[in-house]
């Protein structure tokens, strides 16, 4: 397999669309697809009511690649389970990486010619998953008590420095909903 490049390689469309699906007619990527990094997309606790939504939206048009998605993920949960606990948020990322990222690796040097293809096959290997995500588009979000507003913002400020494109946080406060007494 070939060595990783930098996401601001994939941070744009370029290449034509070549996407992972579970239907043969619908995903035609030769030399098999690289598994995905990206560990969990749910965490924390999902079935209580938080009072407060604290969501990360991209304000490019672009790529992700998963591995980046999974190094954003792991700093924003490692901060929030440092502290606010392990059991007082709900962390969820929504952006999922369908797109298939290639490489076609081109020989350097002398001798080159001898054992390169040129531009004959170009279609490259695949070597990474990216989500395509429009500007716009909300990344990952965190439900929380309204008290820890900042530990959110500082947790999404660290997360979003480790994605290609630039971050808008955003912070919603839920409205309380009174039980009616009959």
């Amino acid at each position: 397999m070939t060595k990783m490049r930098g996401s601001k390689c994939y941070k744009f469309t370029k290449t034509p669309y070549t996407r992972k699906s579970k239907f043969k007619k619908k995903m035609y990527v030769r030399g098999g697809i690289p598994s995905l990094l990206i560990t969990k997309f749910d965490m924390g606790l999902s079935n209580r009511e938080y009072p407060l939504r604290v969501s990360m939206f991209s304000l490019q048009t672009g790529q992700i690649l998963h591995s980046c998605m999974e190094s954003a993920r792991q700093v924003a949960h490692r901060y929030l389970s440092d502290k606010l606990g392990k059991e007082d948020f709900h962390f969820k990322i929504k952006a999922y990486p369908h797109q298939v990222c290639r490489y076609h690796s081109i020989a350097m040097g002398a001798g080159a010619d001898r054992y390169s293809s040129g531009m004959a096959r170009p279609y490259g290997k695949p070597v990474a998953l990216a989500a395509q995500v429009k500007a716009g588009q909300e990344i990952m979000y965190l439900e929380m008590e309204a008290n820890r507003e900042n530990d959110a913002r500082i947790a999404f400020k660290k997360a979003s420095s480790k994605l290609p494109l630039t971050m808008f946080v955003d912070v919603t406060k839920k409205p309380k909903v009174e039980k009616k007494k009959d």
